[in-house]
C-alpha cells in the first residue's frame, strides 16, 4: 500500500486543483486578518479565527476529492491499479490518507498565514496551550471525519461530474444543517414580548436596554429529550464539531470529550462501510 499512497501523492501534488485550492486558503485567511483588522484593529483576539481552518477546509476539500477521486475512475487508474494486483482494500486505504493529507495540507497552509499575518497584527494566542493542543487535536479528528466521508461519497460514484457535484452538496447540506441546529440551540430560553424603553423612557429595539422587563417562556427554546437529540445532532455533524472549535475563544465547546469520539466513530463507520462496497463494486 506504500506504494500506492506515493504515486498518489504524486499526483497529488502534480494537480492544480489542489494548489488553488491552497492559494485560496491563503487568500482567505488574509482576507478574515484584514476584515478583523480595519473593524477592531488590535483589539482582535487572535483566538477567535486560529483554528478556523477547520470549518473551511471541508468546501476545498469536497472540490479536491471530487475531481480527484472522479479521474481516478474516469482515467481507468483504478482499474488499473486492481488489474496490478493491489487489493480493493489497498486501494481504498491509500485514497482515504491521500484525501486526509490534501485536507491536512490545505489546513497546514491555513495555520502557516494566521502565524505570519495574524501574530504580527494581533499578538499572540490568549488561550491556554493545553486547551489549544486539545481542540487542535480536535480539529484533526473533524477533518478526519470529513475525509472518511468524502472518500465513502467518492467511490460510489463513478461518473466524474456527478461525484464533483454530489461533493458539494453534500457539504453545503452538512453545513447549513450545522448552522440550523445551532441557531435553535442558542435560542433563549426567556424572551421580553412587550415594548422596550431606555431610562428616559424612550422606545428602543434591544432587549439589553431594558430594565425591569417581565420574561415570558420562550415557545421556540427546546428542552428536554427535543434538546438533547439536537445536541447529539449538533455534536456528531462534522460541521458543528467544525462550528464550536472554530470559535473556542467566545465559548468553549461543552462536549469536549464526546466530539473526537463521535469524529472516531464516524471515521469508522465511513471507511468499514465504504471499503465494504467498494469491494462489491462493478468497476467498470
Amino acid at each position: 500500500m506504500t506504494k500506492l499512497i506515493s504515486a498518489n501523492f504524486l499526483r497529488l501534488r502534480k494537480s492544480r486543483v489542489f494548489w488553488l485550492a491552497n492559494g485560496v486558503m491563503a487568500a482567505l485567511v488574509m482576507l478574515i486578518c484584514a476584515d478583523h483588522y480595519h473593524y477592531l484593529g488590535r483589539e482582535t483576539i487572535l483566538d477567535g479565527f486560529f483554528l478556523g481552518y477547520v470549518l473551511i477546509v471541508g468546501f476545498p476539500l469536497s472540490v479536491v476529492c471530487g475531481l480527484y477521486l472522479g479521474t481516478e475512475y474516469g482515467d481507468g487508474t483504478i482499474r488499473n491499479k486492481l488489474i496490478a494486483g493491489h487489493t480493493r482494500w489497498a486501494v481504498y486505504l491509500a485514497n482515504l490518507v491521500t484525501v486526509f493529507g490534501a485536507a491536512l495540507a490545505m489546513s497546514l497552509v491555513f495555520e502557516a498565514v494566521v502565524c505570519m499575518v495574524g501574530i504580527p497584527l494581533f499578538g499572540p494566542l490568549k488561550s491556554d496551550w493545553e486547551f489549544i493542543l486539545i481542540m487542535t487535536g480536535e480539529s484533526v479528528l473533524t477533518i478526519g471525519a470529513f475525509s472518511a466521508v468524502f472518500t465513502l461519497t467518492g467511490h460510489l460514484i463513478q461518473n466524474r461530474a456527478v461525484m464533483a457535484v454530489s461533493m458539494v452538496l453534500l457539504t453545503f447540506f452538512l453545513f447549513f444543517a450545522a448552522i440550523s441546529v445551532e441557531e435553535k440551540l442558542k435560542a433563549p430560553e426567556f424572551i421580553y414580548m412587550g415594548p422596550m424603553y431606555d431610562q428616559d423612557n424612550v422606545v428602543v429595539a434591544a432587549q439589553e436596554e431594558f430594565q425591569g422587563a417581565e420574561l415570558t417562556a420562550n415557545p421556540q427554546y427546546l428542552s428536554g429529550k427535543r434538546r438533547e437529540l439536537y445536541v447529539f445532532l449538533h455534536d456528531f455533524n462534522p460541521f458543528g464539531q467544525a462550528l464550536q472549535i472554530s470559535n473556542m475563544f467566545e465559548s468553549h465547546p461543552v462536549h469536549l470529550w464526546q466530539m473526537p469520539l463521535y469524529s472516531l466513530l464516524i471515521i469508522a463507520a465511513a471507511t468499514g462501510g465504504g471499503g465494504y462496497l467498494f469491494g462489491r463494486k462493478d468497476i467498470k
